[in-house]
């Protein structure tokens, strides 16, 4: 990415992060304008569109069934990230992520396991780091939701073997082991 294409990816993230989401996807579209095809982009893309639309939802701007149509949009996103890119691990997460708010959450645990075989591999998108906390995390959440304490709790356990540092892996110990 150029230094001009990079400043406006920054730019772009800053708007994302101070919730100005029109702004970032204004930039998102340009940066898909003038750059090649970037899977790391078409996700910022489909991230946005789920921050914005997670925030909507919960103030009430937006209908649920519009927000069914937003999120199927980043799905879409998602997928075809996965069309050209089929390990790409943050993709397979956000899947997960999907599949964890309609509710199906079996369906989700496949995503979060085959991200975490990938990371185990040593594949990973991004941040190993951050991949690892995620995948683990969000597989230990699943199963505490679905009453399977155990094996949240050894999801947990075997996040911390890959990122022992991880404040999210250790801390929530003892949440997902209450009854």
């Amino acid at each position: 990415m150029s230094d001009i294409n990079s400043k406006l990816y920054q730019r772009a993230q800053a708007c994302a992060l101070s919730q100005d989401y029109s702004e970032a996807m204004r930039i998102i579209e340009r940066l898909l304008k003038l750059t090649d095809y970037s899977h790391e982009l078409l996700r910022f893309k489909a991230n946005v569109i789920d921050l914005k639309t997670s925030q909507e939802l919960n103030g009430n701007i937006i209908s649920e069934k519009e927000s069914e149509k937003q999120y199927e949009l980043a799905y879409t996103l998602y997928l075809s990230i996965l069309k050209t890119k089929p390990d790409y691990v943050p993709a397979i997460i956000d899947i997960g992520d999907y599949w964890e708010r309609k509710g199906m959450l079996e369906h989700s645990l496949i995503f979060y396991d085959n991200a975490i075989e990938l990371l185990e591999k040593g594949i990973f998108g991004e941040s190993l780091k951050d991949e690892v906390e995620e995948a683990f995390y969000n597989k230990a959440m699943v199963l505490k939701e679905l009453k399977r304490h155990d094996e949240a709790e050894f999801s947990l356990a075997r996040g911390r073997k890959y990122n022992p540092d991880s404040i999210l892996l250790k801390n929530n110990v003892q949440s997902v082991t209450k009854h």
